[in-house]
């Protein structure tokens, strides 16, 4: 009796750990899976963007598109993730996730644009005697100059946010936990769980995109632990720059997480 009590007592102090190390190292694999994923989508953002004229809706869709089999949508505890093997199983899913919405309003995808910023650029193209009106080519001469930083004027880098659901139950909960208490240390300054403004504009099917103070924490209260991934990526126009249409629009200032080694840039 006593050997099966001690049995027992073991068991209660050793399965908790051992339950967290398997599930953990599930989701730990998913989140790896899922930051890969979004880098790959930031590199298709930049993309779009560069032959898009740097077209917010364009990159959105570009960065959801490769984001989608990584999205889930969940209640009650159930996770259920967006197939796309096949090309019937994924029109099928971007019908579901093509407005780009989970939990109001938290969305699946941000796309923010680092660089140019509008002040830098209407300097710039007023120096060069350029005419915002009419576009700006990536390739004008007059935009060059001779310091390799004015090059940076034309050069799109853009930031992907994928707020990744995290699918794996008591693994979730532990992890977003770990992550929430240590946001504010300046070496993940990348993960900031709470952005602040990130502009406005319409998403690919319509409808505004507005988050103030995206409600993670209310979500995790709700047990839907959502983590903010990111990535970043930096390629040369490939088309006119148009900043004072409606959505083609250039922040006003560098807003990234991500930092970029051209400070200012």
């Amino acid at each position: 009796m006593r050997r099966r009590g001690q049995a027992a007592v073991e068991t209660a102090l050793v399965m908790p750990l051992f339950v967290f190390l398997v599930l953990g190292t599930l989701q730990l694999s998913l989140v790896h899976q899922a930051r890969l994923m979004t880098k790959y989508a930031a590199y298709k953002a930049a993309r779009a963007g560069s032959i898009g004229s740097a077209a917010w809706n364009d990159m959105d869709t570009a960065a959801l598109a490769v984001l989608m089999p990584m999205a889930s949508s969940g209640a009650a505890g159930i996770e259920r993730v967006f197939p796309a093997t096949t090309p019937t199983e994924w029109s099928r899913s971007w019908e579901k996730i093509k407005d780009n919405r989970q939990s109001p309003p938290i969305p699946y995808v941000v796309v923010q644009v680092c660089n140019p910023t509008l002040p830098r650029l209407r300097a710039q193209a007023a120096a060069a005697g350029i005419d915002l009106n009419k576009g700006v080519d990536f390739d004008d001469p007059r935009l060059l100059g001779d310091a390799w930083a004015t090059y940076n004027v034309t050069r799109l880098q853009v930031q992907v946010t994928f707020y990744y659901r995290m699918p794996i139950p008591f693994a979730n909960a532990m992890l977003w936990m770990m992550a929430r208490g240590v946001e504010h240390d300046d070496a993940v300054r990348t993960l900031r769980m709470t952005p602040g403004t990130v502009r406005e504009s319409l998403n690919p099917n319509g409808g505004k995109r507005t988050i103030e103070k995206v409600p993670i924490q209310e979500r995790a209260d709700a047990h839907e632990y959502i983590l903010p991934i990111r990535a970043s990526w930096g390629m040369r126009m490939q088309s006119k720059l148009w900043p004072d249409l409606e959505g083609f629009e250039l922040p006003d200032t560098n807003l990234c997480s991500v930092p970029w080694k051209k400070e200012g840039s």
